[in-house]
């Protein structure tokens, strides 16, 4: 099977893009022509995530240059930087190169792909956190242990991703340990009509009102307690209750200490078992054109970044970090995501060439829908907790 002119052609811009990106950020931190630019240090930091923290600067920059001289391109001095030059000018580049990078990356992938992965004409993501432990320099930095016998404090990394696909498309990272603030931060990066599936801790008027706010749909996984009263007593599987902030969000609000419209919010509630497990839904999805069965189906898209996490932790093991600052931690968490998505998009080509040439054109399904029945599938096999 051999790659696709357009997918050459994309990774071809990916190249075009580190290159702009890279030159436009030396204009930022190098006051003079130097030896370390911001492409030495963006594919040092590259290599450093790679390494899995096992190895010390001097090793990982001549492994650098080997694998650079190996690949034929000549972006690099004749000798290996010290260690102490590679340090120092970390300290001058900013983590957002990455971030550019990032959405310029993904913007040409959707040129291509978009809607391969959409749902009912919808894009749909999905919310993830983990709590990384981070070195014990950053307890200066406002980092906090969680209890007296923990030795590395704790930061919250939390991770917008397509669902369908696992593509990261924005995450941020910091001391303060709250999911629900976390994710009220990634909804900026979100369209107008655009889905997010969200698990049983994110429930909250709060993050209800926002979504409403922006035009975003939400599928909350709710809770035995969340909309309790609302639900008690209905009958039916599918049905819609009016939801109304508590004394607490509307006092927050008068103080000025929220700043979310509290009218009250209908919200669809869709019950369903599955494999022996009783599962709550509520979206709003309101209109009767989406079916329930086809929002349970919806929410099992988000398996896949539950999966994605597992790699990020266990295969890249994102949080043994080389760096004692905050920002030298925060880089290396960017630069993790640039390379998952890199490598996310190859799987996802191998995905389409395998489909296409599996697949005869009458009975070829989208991948998006594809891709959800195959996770609920995996679920329903799995024996019951």
């Amino acid at each position: 099977m051999s790659l696709s002119a357009p997918f050459v052609e994309m990774w071809d811009q990916f190249r075009d893009v580190i290159d702009i990106e890279t030159s436009r950020f030396d204009t930022t931190w190098r006051s003079r022509r130097r030896v370390l630019n911001t492409k030495i240090l963006i594919a040092f930091i590259f290599e450093l995530v790679l390494s899995k923290g096992r190895m010390g600067y001097g090793s990982i920059l001549n492994l650098l240059w080997k694998n650079v001289a190996r690949s034929g391109t000549d972006y690099l001095p004749a000798k290996p930087v010290s260690s102490s030059s590679i340090c120092e000018a970390r300290q001058k580049l900013s983590e957002e190169i990455f971030v550019n990078i990032q959405r310029k990356v993904i913007a040409n992938w959707e040129q291509q792909y978009d809607r391969k992965f959409l749902w009912q004409e919808h894009r749909v993501f999905a919310v993830d956190s983990s709590k990384l432990n981070v070195p014990r320099d950053l307890i200066n930095e406002g980092y906090e242990v969680e209890c007296d016998k923990a030795h590395y404090p704790i930061g919250l990394l939390s991770c917008l991703y397509r669902a369908g696909c696992s593509l990261p498309y924005a995450w941020n990272f910091s001391a303060d340990k709250c999911e629900r603030r976390a994710c009220l931060d990634l909804l900026k990066h979100l369209r107008k009509g655009d889905i997010v599936i969200l698990d049983r801790g994110y429930y909250s008027f709060c993050l209800l009102a926002e979504c409403k706010s922006r035009g975003i749909i939400p599928v909350f996984r709710l809770s035995s307690t969340h909309l309790k009263n609302q639900r008690k007593g209905q009958k039916s599987n599918d049905f819609i209750v009016t939801v109304k902030p508590d004394r607490k969000v509307i006092a927050a609000v008068k103080k000025g200490e929220l700043s979310i419209a509290i009218d009250p919010i209908d919200v669809r509630v869709v019950n369903y078992m599955i494999n022996g497990t009783e599962i709550s839904l509520g979206t709003c999805l309101l209109d009767e054109k989406y079916l329930a069965q086809e929002i349970a189906e919806l929410y099992w898209a988000r398996w896949g970044e539950e999966e994605l996490y597992k790699v990020s932790k266990d295969v890249i093991e994102v949080d043994e970090f080389h760096s004692k600052s905050e920002l030298g931690v925060k880089q290396e968490l960017w630069a993790h995501f640039v390379i998952l998505t890199f490598a996310r998009i190859a799987a996802i080509q191998s995905e389409i060439e395998l489909n296409s040439d599996n697949q005869p054109s009458p009975s070829k399904k989208k991948l998006f829908s594809q891709y959800v029945r195959d996770k609920q599938h995996q679920f329903e096999n799995m024996s019951p907790s």
